[in-house]
């Protein structure tokens, strides 16, 4: 069966009912139009499981059903196709594009059913599609760009991408590859895949209802969350209930912030699920636990939003202090679920990585640039000879060396020249002790220079610390905004490298602000290339390079390095 908001594609014995729902759905988009056009919302919602060719699925079609219902009490008016062909799938395409014409509006596809890659596309299949050699994929499948171009076009301020595909891949051998290809989000638009790109999603059991991811997703549609929150969430839920076979991946380049749920003008109300749609009594029981469960999260979030930046570091900083040397997994998954874009949220996913390690195989995307787990950053003996340079003077300010000496308790300890232990660097990307000159600094909670899980391009967190100044004992609040910006080469005096970079802005309440620009390198510890501005109350401004003029690994330090080192000076 085809469903879509489009009479002339549906049966003579379903128009009389959907003309309705059609008049509706157009009454509704004019008046929110004429109310706040800047807040309309328009969702292309397609859910395949009746396969002609390949195997059926078990919950897509479900999917799309649940999905659409969700979204339609969240303000979006919804183009829904069950079981569409690829002509049926191409004219909801253009419908969607009529809708979403002028109107500035918030474009969405949401997609679930049997997807392939084809020479870095993505492509969804329609229910009559038969593939039986490469080149047929584009002639009878939909290319998910034919969707983001019709946003495009159309002029949206805001896409969102959700493709719940892969889930049992039938077309391995007409496919590039497995699962879906990593796309980096374009701009203006959140891209969300129901788990890691080269990998399969699991469909789940028909006596679910839904599939894994969507199961999830509905669920945390039903609390008011930013968008980035709700599918952080949605990763958490489907990591443990996989346990780790399935991880949830996004890309975002959105610029400004958007809710699908915000409590108040776009709400829900949970027993909607239940008092619309018919349930077995275990089904229906799981759905009041979900009610429950919504309605305490809403109650949290609105406390949450109340309070100030301060408080909410205090209360996670003093949560995060009872469970950070925690040996139960559990712990670190309830505090990443109330906590998902928290200031301490990158060091509990480190924890997390640690005791439940995922189970997907990283894949690169079209440049070749895979997203990369930040585990093994340090060895012992790892070492690396920096200089200092005043970017207003050309002046050499110092130079000198870092080396591992030990790694415990998930800490390296790190000489700088002949000072022993002078840095201490967390083995998730933050450091707790730092200063390459006399001037030492400490930070509580570590300062988080790098992300808990991936590395990968786009990739945002916001963190606070405690930083001491080890001269004077001054104790200054500091927050760091931070984003993956990029992949590509930088040179340094040790050579050329492939790099991630890395802005970090930093604000203090003493008014100093602190901009870093840095570039790091998978599976090394430390950084090849800093530029430095910070802006101080007091007028003393620095504007420096820290950059990486040799470096050795483990065993090979002593051959490379010894003899350097007798060249450098302290200060």
């Amino acid at each position: 069966m085809t469903r879509i908001h489009d009479i002339k594609f549906i049966p003579k014995r379903l128009k009389n009912a959907i003309a309705l729902s059609l008049f509706g759905l157009i009454f509704s988009t004019a008046s929110t139009e004429a109310d706040a056009p800047i807040d309309i919302r328009v969702a292309l919602v397609i859910g395949n499981a009746s396969y002609k060719h390949v195997p059926e699925l078990a919950n897509s079609a479900n999917d799309a059903k649940s999905m659409g219902l969700v979204l339609r009490k969240l303000g979006f008016s919804v183009v829904e196709v069950v079981d569409g062909n690829k002509d049926v799938m191409n004219k909801a395409v253009d419908q969607i594009q009529s809708l979403l014409k002028g109107k500035q509006a918030v474009g969405m596809l949401y997609y679930a059913g049997h997807g392939l890659q084809l020479d870095w596309h993505n492509f969804m299949v329609p229910v009559d599609a038969k593939l039986t050699k490469a080149s047929d994929v584009t002639k009878e499948t939909i290319d998910i760009d034919k969707v983001i171009t019709a946003f495009k076009q159309s002029s949206t301020r805001l896409n969102i991408i959700v493709l719940d595909a892969c889930r049992d891949n039938p077309f391995t051998d007409k496919a590039s590859g497995k699962g879906l290809a990593q796309l980096d989000a374009p701009s203006g638009t959140y891209l969300a895949f129901a788990t890691s790109p080269g990998n399969v999603a699991e469909d789940g059991d028909e006596s679910s209802g839904n599939g894994l991811f969507t199961h999830y997703l509905i669920k945390e549609l039903q609390k008011p969350a930013r968008i980035e929150d709700v599918f952080k969430r949605v990763r958490l839920q489907v990591r443990q209930k996989s346990e780790g076979r399935q991880i949830p991946w996004d890309s975002s380049s959105l610029e400004d912030d958007f809710a699908f749920n915000d409590g108040v003008k776009h709400t829900f109300n949970p027993e909607d699920l239940i008092n619309e749609a018919k349930h077995t009594i275990e089904k229906e029981a799981k759905l009041k636990l979900e009610v429950q469960a919504a309605k305490a999260q809403a109650e949290t979030e609105a406390k949450l939003r109340k309070q100030s930046k301060e408080e909410q570091f205090a209360i996670q900083k003093s949560e995060w202090d009872k469970i950070k040397d925690s040996k139960n997994v559990n712990d670190f998954y309830a505090f990443l679920e109330k906590y998902p874009s928290g200031f301490i949220t990158e060091q509990a996913t480190f924890a997390l990585e640690k005791f439940s390690s995922g189970k997907v195989l990283p894949a690169p995307n079209q440049n070749g640039i895979k997203i990369v787990e930040n585990k093994v950053r340090f060895r012992v003996g790892d070492s690396q000879i920096n200089q200092i340079t005043d970017l207003n003077t050309g002046t050499v300010l110092w130079k000198g060396s870092l080396t591992v000496e030990r790694i415990a308790n998930n800490l390296a300890y790190v000489k700088v020249n002949q000072r022993s232990e002078a840095e201490i660097y967390t083995l998730d990307g933050g450091i707790t002790k730092g200063g390459a000159t006399e001037d030492v600094y400490s930070w509580d909670p570590p300062r988080v220079d790098l992300p808990g899980d991936e590395l990968v391009v786009g990739k945002k967190w916001t963190a606070r610390t405690i930083e001491t100044v080890g001269k004077t004992g001054n104790k200054l609040l500091r927050e760091d905004q931070t984003t993956i910006v990029a992949y590509e080469d930088v040179t340094v005096p040790a050579g050329t490298f492939k790099a991630f970079k890395i802005v970090m802005n930093s604000s203090y309440n003493n008014g100093t602000v602190n901009k870093r620009t840095y570039w790091v390198e998978s599976g090394w510890g430390f950084n090849l290339k800093t530029i430095r501005d910070i802006k101080r109350a007091n007028g003393n401004n620095q504007h420096q390079v820290i950059e990486m003029v040799s470096r050795a690994k483990g065993e090979r330090l002593c051959q490379l390095l010894c003899g350097e080192h007798t060249h450098l000076s302290k200060n």
